[in-house]
């Protein structure tokens, strides 16, 4: 079956549809980091666990219980603390002290203990899924739209379709989506990721290889992530044979977990997880533009959305985001010419901002030593390159004269984080 779809890509009909989804999937991510976040808070299973203690056994002592919960929060093979045999001599000698000053009871207090490195995190473990969901949605919504503006596209379906299966549909053009819908759904449910990318090789003007964009998409980071989502939902997020043998034949570097180990997923694993899953769909779709439209205000329009988002990231102290926006160049620059563009520039600036608050100051600065910001003949990009070596003197002055002029908006000096430790030094000087 070969139907005629719609139009090639173009900027009145296709940006604004990808944008609504990249930002409603970033909205999404936005509320399960805050949750993951927020749970950092609660109180942890061995505090409420000594709080309900207490009320039966009021004279225990808290360093003896926490004592007892930190050695067998280790243990992950006993059913309970009646049946541990083996253990530290310091162990066995409080579970004794603490039966002759209290009760055998005192010890059913304790027997959640071997799953409390699980449990203290398990909303954040059971977040995972969830963003990988999300994850998973935006991509099959972005295979789908592009597959839509295929005009050629042969479709081979298991199932066959009847007169009547295409004359329930009021027009055709519903059946058409229903197809399409029907093949993704069948992919993504049968295949792993990110094998399930595999449908897009049925669009004539895509062409995978080695050294394209959607290489992202086979990281380490992401590969094990969609791994730990399995353990997390199959194998109670201990580590599996299946797992040691997916993360060992695609990456030989990795350092392999023992059989059976807890896989612990807290904030930090989960916010990384997150940026990660963020550039391969940025990436992904920067791919999918790039091979499907020539259309310069297009491809203008998307590097101007990623300049944009850079700035998100800085806000929202997304700071490695920005940072590997700025190391993709196939992100932002789509032509050979040297001199990059004003939104080209700023993910740059971005991508330094966010290096010197992760800590990798002096590469920074030798890079934007390196950079020749008067060859871009922007004296907001001069300023830039002055305040990152923190000539704060010098820029403080150019600023002044770049305000006086309006050439740059107020709005910028207020909110873009460049300004930040310029904010700092003119508040001290009071001159601006």
């Amino acid at each position: 079956m070969s139907p005629i779809f719609a139009t090639r890509l173009n900027s009145n009909t296709s940006l604004d549809r990808i944008e609504d989804l990249l930002r409603s999937f970033i909205s999404q991510q936005r509320e399960l980091i805050a949750l993951s976040k927020a749970s950092e808070k609660l109180v942890s299973p061995a505090e409420e666990t000594w709080t309900r203690l207490i009320k039966e056994f009021p004279d225990a002592s808290k360093n003896d219980f926490m004592s007892l919960w930190e050695h067998l929060s280790h243990l992950t093979n006993y059913r309970d603390v009646v049946h541990v045999t083996k253990g530290s001599k310091k162990l066995n000698s409080l579970l004794v002290e603490v039966q002759r000053k209290h009760s055998g009871r005192y010890l059913l207090y304790l027997n959640g203990a071997h799953n409390s490195q699980l449990s203290k995190n398990r909303l954040s473990t059971a977040i995972l899924p969830m963003l990988i969901s999300d994850f998973e949605v935006l991509v099959g919504e972005l295979i789908k739209f592009m597959f839509e503006h295929e005009p050629e596209l042969d479709i081979d379906l298991e199932e066959k379709f009847t007169y009547n299966d295409v004359a329930s549909y009021s027009e055709f053009e519903n059946f058409k989506k229903a197809v399409i819908e029907k093949y993704i759904t069948s992919k993504m449910s049968r295949l792993s990721f990110p094998d399930y990318l595999n449908p897009l090789k049925k669009i004539s003007l895509f062409s995978f290889t080695q050294n394209s964009i959607p290489s992202w998409i086979n990281s380490l980071e992401l590969v094990e992530s969609f791994q730990r989502r399995h353990l997390i939902i199959h194998n109670e997020s201990k580590v599996s044979t299946k797992f040691l043998d997916v993360m060992s034949r695609r990456f030989q570097d990795y350092e392999l977990p023992e059989h059976d180990t807890i896989l612990h997923t807290d904030h930090t694993y989960l916010l990384r997880t997150a940026n990660h899953l963020f550039i391969a769909v940025l990436s992904l779709t920067t791919f999918m533009l790039r091979t499907c439209t020539t259309e310069e205000d297009l491809l203008s329009n998307w590097k101007s959305i990623i300049s944009d988002l850079t700035l998100d990231a800085l806000l929202e102290e997304r700071y490695e985001i920005a940072y590997m926006i700025k190391n993709i160049k196939e992100l932002y620059v789509y032509t050979t010419e040297n001199l990059l563009d004003d939104s080209e520039q700023v993910i740059k600036v971005n991508g330094w901002l966010a290096m010197h608050e992760l800590g990798f100051v002096d590469q920074m600065k030798q890079e934007v030593d390196e950079w020749n910001a008067a060859e871009t003949e922007n004296n907001r990009m001069i300023l830039a390159k002055i305040i990152l070596l923190e000539n704060y003197e010098e820029a403080h002055h150019l600023a002044k004269k770049l305000l006086k002029n309006r050439e740059f908006e107020n709005a910028h000096w207020v909110a873009w984080p460049l300004f930040k430790r310029l904010r700092e030094y003119d508040a001290s000087k009071n001159q601006i």
